[in-house]
């Protein structure tokens, strides 16, 4: 991911690896990077899947969120018979507890009758930016991170983190944090408090989530005002493939009417902001609940129609949910003889490649399938980053994807209707305005609100590039309030790009 991390002008690498060291790479200003992971203090060997970066603490300069998945998870790096139940979990009488050699890896919780083993993830790490571009690691357990009753936390949380975004949902003007979580683990939506310090949103406020969420984005879908915002999962788009697949299910007995649990449900999920600061999930509604094995989530407007659209990535090296494969996988255990047998059964499961999806905002809350995704989704692959930039300069926003055992995929927007292409430049150290609300007021469309970001996406970042519809006026009003407070407001010219100065704010 591209960003200025240490305030003077020009954008920095960062780079995340799985199983490896993630690195910072410094620009010289002439394009030339210097490596300056340890100066800065983001050494971290982990399974890293996800950055994001805003002014947490509004001191002007970008904190960073690095969200991790797992580094080696023993599920797939240990026979099943070194790892059985009798091996992990320990009884005596009706207490159950983990083996002394299993602690740091596995945990047990007693639901009534039932006893349920769960893996760790790995916990993921927030640094606070002390300037220049060097930064501090902040512990979750000492303040920084709270739960809804406002308590710090006692423990780290070790989940299984795919995707991480920072943005203000509340408009306070501080940015809050939504971490995107694999398996059982739960999703964490925390609000910034206004001083760089988090507590996690009340249990009613988000009543349910996706089970394996992996990947959200915000936008302002129903342009009412305030932001929206959507999981990715992995329920196939067909009746056929549902029936064959079998998905991890929620292992937790749930009761209805009990408020006390936050439910994980196995589908895509899309909640709707109330003004009492609640929201509603209504994927099913919207049309918006099955999109195959999805992994980046991205709110566009394709159309140009003043309502953003949704574009999704999919598919999988092998299907591990299929059925017929998972029973020939337990009829080959017994005769396993060796843990290179065991990993060679994967190959029974059968490839996923799948097209990616894209949906049509109809501006009433309900989405259209768009056949073949807009250009997007016209082969069978397996895609997993999608990134967005304006890549040939016509004032659109272009994509970029990665894809498993392919080169990566460049998708030129072809949108001919009229639009404006908004950058920042910001005052040091925050640069390009990273936080910034961009809202647009063009005659015959709804009022469009958009927030400057960096990072956000899974295993992908995008250019500091903010897209506006602008109809058929012949000028559009263009207000950015930034983090630091300061606004600004002009007179635009459709079909043009603008670059706008903190500098000249007030």
């Amino acid at each position: 991911m591209f960003e200025d991390v240490d305030g003077d002008g020009d954008v920095d690498l960062l780079v995340t690896a799985m199983g490896g060291p993630n690195a910072l790479y410094v620009n010289d200003g002439t394009g030339r990077f210097t490596e300056a992971t340890a100066e800065a203090g983001l050494s971290l060997w982990a399974g890293s899947t996800s950055l994001a970066l805003a002014d947490v603490d509004g001191d002007g300069d970008l904190d960073l969120y690095v969200a991790n998945y797992k580094r080696i998870a023993l599920r797939d790096s240990l026979p099943p018979d070194v790892i059985a139940w009798e091996r992990v979990v320990l009884r005596q009488g009706d207490t159950y507890t983990v083996a002394p050699e299993f602690a740091d890896d596995y945990f047990v919780e007693v639901h009534g009758t039932k006893v349920f083993r769960f893996e760790y993830g790995e916990a993921d790490v927030f640094y606070r930016n002390e300037g220049g571009g060097r930064f501090t690691r902040v512990p979750f357990t000492e303040g920084a991170f709270r739960d809804a009753d406002g308590r710090p936390l006692a423990e780290t949380p070790r989940e299984w983190s795919l995707s991480v975004q920072f943005r203000d949902v509340n408009d306070d003007g501080a940015p809050d944090l939504y971490v995107c979580n694999d398996f059982e683990s739960p999703d964490h939506f925390w609000l910034n408090r206004g001083d760089g310090t988090f507590q996690a949103v009340a249990p009613l406020a988000v009543r349910k989530t996706s089970h394996s969420s992996m990947a959200v984005d915000f936008a302002d879908i129903d342009r009412d005002g305030d932001l929206d915002f959507f999981l990715a999962e992995m329920l196939s788009r067909t009746h056929a493939m549902r029936q064959v697949q079998r998905g991890t299910p929620p292992p937790l007995p749930r009761a209805i009417g009990d408020l006390t649990t936050r439910p994980q449900v196995m589908q895509n999920t899309l909640f709707v902001r109330r003004r009492d600061g609640t929201y509603a999930e209504v994927a099913n509604l919207a049309g918006v609940a099955a999109s195959d094995w999805t992994w980046s989530a991205r709110f566009l407007d394709v159309d140009l129609d003043g309502h953003e659209d949704l574009v999704l990535t999919t598919g999988h090296a092998f299907d591990v949910q299929h059925s017929d494969a998972i029973e020939a996988e337990r009829a080959r255990l017994g005769r396993v003889r060796t843990f290179d047998d065991y990993k060679r059964l994967i190959l029974d499961y059968p490839a996923l490649a799948q097209p990616n999806v894209a949906f049509r905002n109809r501006g009433d809350l309900f989405f259209e399938p768009v056949p073949a995704g807009w250009g997007l989704g016209e082969t069978p692959d397996v895609t997993h980053g999608l990134a967005a930039a304006d890549l040939d300069h016509d004032g659109d926003l272009d994509l970029v994807t990665n894809r498993l055992n392919a080169p990566p995929g460049l998708f030129r927007n072809r949108a001919s209707a009229p639009r404006l292409l908004v950058r920042l430049r910001g005052l040091p150290p925050n640069t390009r305005g990273i936080g910034a609300q961009v809202t647009v007021e063009a005659a015959g469309l709804p009022v469009q609100r958009q927030e400057m970001i960096s990072g956000g996406r899974y295993l992908s970042g995008g250019a500091a590039e903010l897209m506006f519809a602008t109809g058929s006026a012949d000028s559009v009003r263009v207000r950015v309030r930034w983090r630091s407070g300061r606004e600004r407001t002009l007179w635009a010219k459709p079909n043009r790009v603008y670059e706008i100065e903190e500098a000249a704010g007030r």
